[in-house]
């Protein structure tokens, strides 16, 4: 159940952000030039991996059972979104990109730690 719970919610961030991704396409090539939107989808990607960063961590915050762990789940995720945010630069995170993504995925299986916490019990 959590599993497809935690599924919809990654589906529907992966449509909206396609969405926002293709309005962004579609309004802009109208206006500026082809290169141009280009670098904009670019420069939005990096929120885009906010957006999942937040939502994965969120999850686990909500159904880890202590709140030691919430607290260090929570500020785990403050930094890691952080980072997203540093720079206010257009195309600045172009290189680090790859890195963030991995990283994001790999705080995806953080959930499955958390679940199996939930089951066993624990609390403070």
């Amino acid at each position: 159940m959590i599993a497809l719970m935690y599924g919809f919610g990654l589906l529907a961030l992966t449509v909206i952000y396609a969405l926002s991704a293709c309005a962004i396409g579609a309004f802009m090539s109208g206006i500026v030039a082809r290169e141009l939107v280009w670098r904009i989808i670019l420069t939005a990607l990096v929120w885009f991996i906010a957006g999942y960063a937040g939502y994965l961590w969120t999850s686990a915050i909500c159904l880890e059972p202590t709140w030691k762990m919430r607290v260090l789940l929570l500020l785990l995720m403050a930094g890691v979104v952080g980072v997203c945010f540093l720079s206010p630069l257009a195309e600045s995170y172009n290189r680090f990109l790859p890195v963030l993504a991995v990283f994001v995925l790999l705080g995806q299986t953080l959930i499955y730690y958390v679940v199996s916490r939930f089951k066993e019990g624990l609390q403070d």
